[in-house]
Parts: structure tokens; sequence; C-alpha cells
């Protein structure tokens, strides 16, 4: 395959160029959205078929409000792109290289499947980027139930704690996905993993109130006990 221009990516913005421009996209590993990022909830996407409605989320501050999730749009275009012959490769390339500055080649687990070769490619990637967005996922065993949907700090690490309803049980639990962004250099700091992410949850969750199941009455005050 031959083309004038392509574009090398799977993010938001990569899929928004090629509904735009028309030109053929081509990644390896998908890159959507994460599901807790929203658009503004005055971002017009008629365009594409999606009505942007508010969405309230409740926090301890008060209620805040969000457009539809980013993820939305990316699977919309995923599939229009599909339909119209302008993701020749999707889902079917496990590894892309770059050969001779303008030749794509694609291989799958056995062997190369497609050659590529191109005037101009658009690329769309992290590597250029100071920081590095990372989800810690937790299994809240008790306290998970509660109304709340997210609460924002003031730093980059842990910087938000969203709730959401447990993937892992069937129930009311409300399990936490915690995000980050931490400077590429530091990463493997121990004072950045998961451990101590998990310990920073705990303290914010507690300075907000959150607190675990009862665990019986202090016979010296006579007020109810919790788990932490």
């Amino acid at each position: 395959m031959h083309y004038k221009e392509i574009i090398i990516g799977s993010s938001l913005e990569a899929l928004l160029l090629a509904f735009e421009s028309g030109m053929p996209i081509f990644f390896d590993n998908p890159s959507p959205p994460h599901r807790f990022e929203y658009f503004d909830n005055v971002v017009d996407l008629s365009a594409i078929g999606i009505e942007n409605r508010r969405k309230p989320l409740i926090t301890p501050c008060g209620e805040i409000f969000k457009g539809q999730q980013k993820l939305t749009l990316w699977e919309r275009l995923n599939f229009i792109l599909n339909l119209a012959g302008l993701s020749p490769l999707n889902g079917c390339a496990g590894a892309l290289r770059i050969e001779q500055d303008d030749i794509l080649k694609a291989y799958n687990e056995f062997s190369k499947i497609a050659t590529i070769s191109f005037d101009k490619a658009y690329f769309f990637g992290q590597e250029a980027a100071n920081k590095t967005t990372v989800l810690d996922w937790i299994a809240v065993h008790s306290g998970g139930k509660h109304n709340f949907d997210l609460i924002e700090t003031e730093s980059d690490f842990v910087g938000e704690i969203w709730f959401y309803e447990s993937d892992r049980v069937h129930s009311k639990i409300r399990d936490v996905c915690a995000i980050s962004h931490i400077e590429n250099c530091r990463l493997s700091d121990f004072d950045y993993s998961d451990t101590y992410t998990r310990f920073k949850v705990e303290k914010v969750m507690k300075s907000h109130g959150f607190r675990g199941a009862s665990n019986g009455v202090d016979k010296a005050t006579g007020k109810q006990k919790y788990y932490a």
C-alpha cells in the first residue's frame, strides 16, 4: 500500500485528525482515553452524533458537572473510521516498525502482515511528554458504601480519587481509581509506588470523614467505633 499522508497512533487526537482529514490511520495497541476523562459540558459533539449531556458528580465540596466521556467519542470515531476503510490494520497489528523514513511495516505475532509506503506521516505518542499519567486501581473492602464520585487534591501525586461501582462484586460497594501525573524520571521511585498511593488515598478519605464498617461500641465513651 502507498499513501501520500498517513497517521500513526491511536489517541483521541489521532482519530480526530483521521476523521477530519480522511487520512488513513495505523496503530498497534489501541490507546483510548481512560473512563474518568470527560469533556467540558459546553463542547458540541453533535457533528459526530453524540449528545454532550451534563453529568453531575458528587464531591465533598459539593456537586460539579462534567460532559460526555471522551471514551465514548473515541469508540464512535474508531467505528466510523473502520466503516470508511481508513483504519486498514485495526486489531491486526501487534507491532509497527518504521524503516528508511518512509516505510511502515506491520507485524502480528507470527509474521509481517503489511508494508505501507508514505510521503508524510503524523505521529501521535507520549515520547515527548515529561510526565506519565498513572492509574492505580484499589479494591475497597471496608467503607465502600457512599455516594461520592470524586475527590480532587492539589498535588500531581494522587491528584484525583475516583469512586466507581465495583466491577469485582455485584453490590453498591465503590472501588477507587487514584490518578497521578508523575515525572518520567521518578516513575521507579518508591515514594511514588502503589504502596504510597494507597497510604495517601486512605489519608485523604479519612480527612473527608470516610470510615469503615462499624466495630461495636466504645465502652469508655459509649460511642460507635468503626474500622479504618
